[in-house]
């Protein structure tokens, strides 16, 4: 399994030879890193409150922790449909009334 990821990385690496793509690579793997640690940090609290507290106190730190990374996660599907058209926005300098009328509501835009 370790082999297969280190083959997607290399041929990923290998590919990106432009300078934007370089970029954007260099953020793709920032990104990753930092969701992975956030992962894993979040996923830690449970064993080490079971280990000090009991199982009692760690099934309700664990049930607390899935249900709140679940609640994020479908707040986070939103974000990332919306991303492109933001990114659009953010490139051609556009006003933030404009790019607020692209992603509001009508009735929640600027007066």
């Amino acid at each position: 399994m370790a082999h297969f990821f280190a083959d997607l990385i290399l041929s990923t690496v290998a590919k990106s030879r432009g300078r934007d793509e370089k970029k954007s690579g260099h953020f793709q793997w920032r990104t990753a890193l930092s969701w992975t640690s956030n992962y894993f940090l979040m996923q830690v609290f449970t064993p080490i409150l079971f280990l000090y507290a009991g199982a009692a106190e760690a099934g309700r730190m664990g049930m607390t922790l899935a249900i709140v990374t679940t609640l994020s996660g479908f707040s986070i599907v939103w974000l990332a449909t919306k991303r492109p058209r933001l990114a659009m926005h953010v490139a051609r300098r556009d006003s933030p009334r404009s790019i607020a009328s692209s992603f509001l509501p009508r009735r929640a835009r600027y007066s």
